[in-house]
């Protein structure tokens, strides 16, 4: 795959696809991408130092020599370290729900909708727990 192709996809991938929005973002016109996307078309050394800053998860040797992948792999595993610690997190305090109140289980399905981290405080797990002990669970 050319490196005008490798910056196609970096398009369709970071930028939904937009030429024009990607543009922007590296500060050029939208004619300038065209060019560099365009088979054959030169690229300089500024469009791929530009992509890399903007991108720090776009691997450098995928984009300027067509080896690896191009999302680099430290990124997935820093991404996939917090999903798993956010899944292990949300399955501890599953157990309660039937005790949260309706703020609390709205709060819960934000999270879980949004993949992001549930808060809580001990005063809730302790109250939690109180209940589901009360309860015989």
């Amino acid at each position: 795959m050319s490196i005008n192709k490798r910056i196609k996809q970096v398009i369709e991938v970071k930028s939904g696809g937009s030429q024009k929005a990607f543009a922007a973002l590296i500060e050029a016109t939208p004619q300038y991408v065209a060019r560099l996307i365009a088979e054959g078309g030169s690229v300089g050394l500024e469009p791929i130092i530009k992509i890399l800053k903007l991108y720090p998860d776009v691997d450098a040797r995928w984009l300027i020599l067509g080896e690896g992948v191009m999302i680099s792999q430290g990124q997935f595993n820093e991404v996939k370290y917090f999903l798993h610690q956010n899944i292990q997190e949300m399955l501890k305090i599953e157990q309660f729900l039937p005790y949260m109140t309706d703020d609390e289980l709205k709060q819960y399905k934000d999270a879980a909708t949004t993949f992001n981290a549930y808060k809580y405080d001990s005063k809730q797990l302790d109250r939690w727990t109180k209940l589901s002990e009360s309860h015989g669970k």
